[in-house]
């Protein structure tokens, strides 16, 4: 089984975009309860603090054993899917503040005129 767990995650630690802060929250699924309440306490909460550090830290558990790590295989696709959303959502909210703030620098122009500034707005029509 670790052989197939680190084919398939080559055992890295998540490469998300720096430059957008670390997420506060996840989604915790029910499937995800469920999938865990069947398993001892201890295991359960070795996996609960497994999953918590993957979705914060990006880091991969190496210390699972194997129906721990069968688990978090199901559930790490979907981690993975919601943080590409979020960083997503995060990146398109940044480039409709910066095509907005360039749009108002773009649209007003200032001039001095008897030492007081007068600012003029251009006419421009957005479709």
């Amino acid at each position: 089984m670790k052989n197939n767990y680190d084919k398939m995650t080559n055992n890295t630690i998540n490469k998300y975009d720096q430059e957008i802060p670390p997420r506060e929250g996840f989604i915790f699924y029910r499937t995800f309860y469920e999938a865990l309440s069947s398993m001892k306490p201890r295991a359960q909460l070795r996996l609960y603090d497994a999953i918590m550090k993957y979705s914060f830290e990006g880091v991969i558990p190496t210390d699972l054993n194997d129906e721990m790590e069968r688990v978090f295989i199901l559930i790490k696709p979907q981690l993975d899917a919601n943080e590409r959303k979020r960083q997503k959502k995060y990146k398109e909210k940044m480039s409709r503040e910066n095509f907005f703030e360039e749009s108002n620098e773009v649209s007003e122009k200032t001039e001095i005129y008897d030492d007081s500034i007068i600012q003029i707005t251009n006419d421009i029509e957005y479709k």
